[in-house]
């Protein structure tokens, strides 16, 4: 009964139907399969789209701990440049100072150049003043050395005449190994041949009758003597304008006279 109100398969209606139907049935299972499709791409689309929200929220986790690193070391870093800016605020303070200290020092320096100036030109002005006087001290020590000499020969020929010697020629300077003062030929009362030495001070001293002993007994200060023609014995003796007490002593112990203005003060020994 059912069947007869189809129509008729044999009819252009009945072909009509069947394609109507058969294109309503596509549909139906077309609109299923994209269905399926979408819901099995939207499945892996959450899946992937969890995996990518993972993957960012690790990546997230991992700055946000770089960053809380990067914060710490920013905190560090900071500190200790604080640190440094103080210490270079405290080297600028000590810099300050030493500035301070080396202008005071250069001043110093000036002031020192100064006054090594002034005291180099009173140098000079005191060795020229001393020049001057050494020439001065010079000349008076000629004059007196001139004078003692003088008073030496006359004192030497007055003391001899007196002990019985007889001059043989007048006396006077030899220069042997640095200048002898008085050198004089004479015979002792008993005729023998001697020389006279006599080394004349100003101020006889000790240290000056101990050289002119050691000059007497010289074999090669005698061996030039010989050579200029005095030869032994020798009378030696020790003048001075003024003569210590220690001399006289020193000088009767060596064998060596001493004579001063007054005449004879200690009597010669012959060096033989």
């Amino acid at each position: 009964m059912g069947m007869s109100l189809a129509p008729n398969v044999q009819t252009p209606e009945m072909a009509s139907w069947v394609r109507e139907i058969a294109h309503q049935v596509f549909r139906e299972q077309a609109e299923t399969l994209r269905k399926e499709i979408r819901q099995d791409e939207l499945r892996s689309l959450e899946r992937s789209l969890n995996r990518q929200i993972e993957q960012t929220w690790q990546a997230i986790r991992s700055l946000t701990e770089q960053v809380a690193a990067l914060t710490e070391a920013q905190k560090r870093a900071e500190e200790r440049l604080e640190g440094v800016e103080n210490r270079l605020e405290g080297v600028e303070n000590r810099l300050e100072r030493l500035e301070v200290i080396v202008a005071e020092l250069a001043e110093a320096q000036k002031r020192t150049e100064e006054q090594v100036a002034q005291l180099a030109a009173t140098q000079r002005r005191v060795l020229e003043r001393l020049d001057v006087l050494d020439h001065r001290v010079g000349l008076i020590g000629d004059v007196l050395g001139i004078e003692a000499e003088g008073e030496a020969e006359e004192t030497l020929v007055y003391v001899l005449e007196q002990k019985g010697y007889r001059l043989l020629e007048a006396p006077c300077a030899l220069s042997v190994d640095g200048e002898i003062d008085v050198v004089v030929r004479a015979e002792t009362p008993d005729g023998e041949p001697v020389w006279v030495l006599v080394d004349v001070k100003a101020r006889a001293r000790l240290k000056e009758l101990r050289r002119w002993s050691g000059r007497l007994r010289d074999p090669a200060f005698q061996q030039r003597l010989a050579e200029a023609g005095v030869v032994k014995p020798f009378l030696p003796y020790f003048f001075g304008l003024r003569v210590y007490q220690i001399v006289d002593d020193e000088a009767h112990r060596l064998g060596i006279g001493v004579l001063d203005p007054n005449g004879e003060r200690v009597e010669p020994t012959l060096l033989r």
